[in-house]
């Protein structure tokens, strides 16, 4: 259930489990049982084998990062890629990622708005939003705008329906390669937009008009 929530929000989850011994004595011992990326290691013991589905999402990013390095997108390794439903990358401008993601029969890519305070944050999504056409234009498909107004995030999300587990080769491969090519374009269609934002400055105008 956790690792479900982990791959569907933009929220971290953690799990904590909790060992008291019976009778009273010293005080609970607390471990992390799961975490964003997959479940924890316990100290001392070796990591449970992949499952299928683990083992599925391994080779998915893993050829992803490899198509990824070839355009010039990341720095990041095969051997960084875990089990785990989703990967977040960089992109070169603090507070701004992009997290990728398999849920419910879909693959979600979010760019996400979390490097500034809730006000800011608000203010760079909503200048994003304004010049919301000439952005799908660029891009060349139009993404889900999610403000967020309860959240200190906002995001951007490109969805297809697909299960990594009932998916063949070629679905997977063509998944890979829309991916390949809509980071790179994520970040050379918003990168100037956002660089051309005064955090301050948008804050400043926008303070008291969305409550935040």
């Amino acid at each position: 259930a956790i690792r479900w929530l982990n791959a569907s929000d933009a929220i971290a989850f953690f799990a904590v489990e909790a060992k008291a011994p019976r009778g009273g004595g010293p005080p609970p011992r607390l471990r992390v049982a799961a975490r964003p990326g997959g479940p924890a290691r316990v100290k001392g013991r070796r990591p449970l084998p992949a499952t299928a589905e683990g083992k599925a999402y391994r080779a998915f990013y893993g050829d992803l990062v490899d198509l990824l390095r070839d355009r010039r997108f990341t720095e990041a390794r095969r051997s960084s890629v875990g089990t785990a439903p989703s990967k977040t990358f960089g992109w070169g401008m603090k507070g701004y990622a992009v997290r990728m993601a398999f849920g419910e029969g879909e693959f979600c890519v979010q760019l996400i708005v979390e490097g500034g305070t809730k006000q800011q944050n608000k203010a760079v999504f909503d200048r994003l939003y304004a010049g919301r056409e000439a952005v799908e234009s660029e891009l060349g498909e139009a993404p889900a705008w999610r403000r967020e107004d309860r959240l200190k995030t906002s995001r951007l999300e490109f969805r297809r329906r697909i299960s990594i587990l009932d998916a063949s080769a070629g679905e997977l491969g063509e998944l890979r390669r829309w991916a390949a090519e809509l980071l790179p374009r994520l970040r050379d269609v918003f990168g100037p937009r956002i660089a051309a934002i005064h955090l301050d400055e948008l804050a400043a105008a926008a303070h008291g008009g969305d409550g935040a």
